[in-house]
């Protein structure tokens, strides 16, 4: 099992980490920035690789401010959304061989 696990903040340096075990809750909690932790739908791949991504799933009610770099990389796989939703907060980006992806 192995993978990474990529944080794409709204402002600064995008960061990642090497998976060698599946990925801990409290990992993708810290990633997202605390709170509820929900996948973004039909965010398939990052960087040509299959992944999973994660944010925040109260963070349009918590006002969180609009992460133009993950919205832009979603937007790509579902232009249907551009004017019409965005992705907020950080983005936590999983990808990995297809053992851990499955434990997602």
């Amino acid at each position: 099992m192995r993978g990474v696990l990529t944080i794409i903040p709204v402002q600064g340096a995008v960061s990642s980490k090497e998976l060698a075990a599946p990925v801990a809750l409290k990992d993708l909690k810290d990633g997202i920035g605390g709170g509820y932790v929900e996948a973004v739908p039909s965010f398939k791949a990052y960087q040509g690789e299959r992944c999973v991504a994660f944010c925040d799933e109260d963070g349009k009610r918590k006002q969180m401010p609009v992460n133009q770099r993950a919205t832009l990389l979603w937007h790509a796989m579902r232009p249907e959304f551009i004017g019409r939703d965005v992705l907020v907060g950080p983005v936590v980006i999983i990808t990995g061989d297809r053992e851990l992806l499955e434990e997602l």
